[in-house]
């Protein structure tokens, strides 16, 4: 896998079982009145009864991804991924701190590389959020004749519509001067210089297998 679709820990859990609903019932009384009652009793018991439900709970941590900073006298700008630019990480700064849709990661945790390097910041050193979705499935199937019969199937994935949320922006500004809103080497981003830095703009794309939004399908197959 690329860097930008490894999922390093996935989680998957599937249940599979029958509704408890069926009938031992039989008619014990010979009155016409009884039979028809009995048997729509019969007529409404196969309709409920026979019916399986799976459901899938499946859990990924975010996808790896590279932070860089724009400020390239490395490779001269033209670098594959794994040569990408990086900032320096500052020391015991939580990530983390405050961590919503609008900035996912504290940028004050991040500087301007010296000239000439790479940064310390390892690549694929940090994960996007989270993924999860689960997934419904109920179906039943009837026979009608001994070689004529349908399968009814519900289908619902992601059931409960959770938004999972692509990385983030990735790119640091390259703000290097001595200007206004401007860093050297050494000095920590912020929310002004960071730029767009750490901004969620999307839910994950369907690549990763997981995270679109709730579908719901419908269909019944007649096999003779």
């Amino acid at each position: 896998l690329t860097m930008r679709r490894r999922i390093e820990t996935t989680c998957a859990l599937e249940t599979v079982s029958r509704l408890p609903v069926g009938s031992s019932a039989s008619i014990t009384d010979g009155s016409l009145a009884s039979a028809r009652a009995m048997a729509n009793s019969m007529l409404f018991l196969r309709l409920v009864e026979g019916w399986q439900i799976s459901g899938i709970l499946a859990a990924n941590s975010g996808l790896v991804y590279n932070i860089s900073d724009g400020y390239d006298e490395v490779t001269g700008g033209s670098n594959p991924d794994y040569l990408t630019p990086r900032p320096n990480y500052v020391a015991g700064c939580n990530i983390n701190e405050g961590a919503n849709i609008n900035q996912w990661y504290n940028p004050k945790c991040f500087t301007i590389q010296a000239p000439g390097t790479f940064g310390n910041l390892g690549r694929g050193a940090l994960h996007g959020p989270g993924l999860s979705q689960f997934d419904l499935t109920l179906h039943k199937k009837f026979t009608f004749k001994e070689r004529l019969t349908s399968e009814f199937r519900f289908e619902a994935y992601n059931l409960f519509n959770r938004a999972n949320f692509a990385n983030p922006v990735v790119r640091l500004n390259n703000v290097l001067g001595t200007g206004t809103n401007q860093l050297q080497p050494g000095q920590a981003y912020n929310a002004t210089t960071g730029g767009s830095f750490g901004t969620v703009l999307q839910t994950v794309e369907s690549a990763v297998g997981l995270g679109a939004q709730r579908q719901i399908q419908l269909s019944l197959r007649f096999s003779f």
